[in-house]
């Protein structure tokens, strides 16, 4: 299959919650910044929200916001990515197929989790982010290489 766009790039999965600064300040994320940081961080941080606390859940990254634009602009795309045998590896290929983006490499690590972003949006809409997202080295497709027009 021909692709005009085949992207290669972590699978997130965006958790956004809309808080108060003080709910940032309280954790040892940077106030309107990205920092990478554990699972277990990101657990923590989480477990500190109000229980009432709902996330605005989308798959995420660049590469994968990229696709979707150009693939709902027309182009035919493809994303090659690491998911984890989890539930946001399924959100996040079920996203990729709403947006009509092949997904190559569709297997499902069992020893890894799926990249999770969460997302901390304060009322003066500043963004605060804490990043986790599982390396993991594997073959890949290399074919798929060969038959696209742009690689991202």
């Amino acid at each position: 299959m021909k692709f005009d766009i085949l992207g290669v790039g972590n699978a997130l999965v965006d958790e956004t919650f809309y808080v108060e600064k003080n709910f940032v300040d309280s954790t040892d994320l940077f106030f309107n910044q990205f920092k990478s940081i554990s699972y277990e961080d990101q657990e923590d941080i989480l477990s500190g929200l109000p229980s009432d606390a709902e996330p605005d859940v989308v798959c995420g990254g660049s590469t994968t916001n990229s696709l979707a634009a150009t693939s709902n602009f027309g182009s035919n795309c493809a994303h090659i990515c690491q998911l984890a045998n989890d539930e946001r590896g399924k959100l996040y290929e079920n996203n990729l197929k709403e947006n009509s983006i092949t997904s190559i490499n569709s297997f499902y690590h069992e020893e890894i989790r799926t990249g999770r972003c969460l997302v901390f949006i304060t009322p003066n809409s500043e963004r605060t982010m804490g990043t986790r997202s599982e390396e993991h080295t594997s073959e890949l497709q290399s074919p798929m290489y060969l038959v696209c027009r742009l690689l991202l």
